[in-house]
């Protein structure tokens, strides 16, 4: 076997505020599930990708911030005994 099979876990963070926050959170969401699924691969450098978490707050009484915290196992190879 001459290649070692790695994961990076990758920790992506959205923030919003303002009178539309719960609507620009789900808009960015939507943004960056779509970015990802387009090649989850980035390019031909990774397996694959997959989510393995998500956080979302939304501020209950003002409604005036929200984020959102997702968790991103990317899966590849490298060769073995590389530096």
């Amino acid at each position: 076997r001459d290649q070692d099979f790695k994961k990076l876990i990758v920790n992506i963070i959205l923030l919003t505020s303002g009178k539309d926050a719960p609507q620009t959170l789900r808009l960015m969401i939507d943004d960056v599930c779509k970015a990802i699924g387009e090649d989850d691969t980035f390019g031909g450098i990774a397996d694959a990708a997959e989510w393995i978490n998500d956080q979302t707050d939304v501020d209950k009484k003002s409604k005036t911030y929200g984020g959102t915290l997702y968790a991103l196992a990317i899966s590849y190879r490298c060769a073995r005994w590389r530096d």
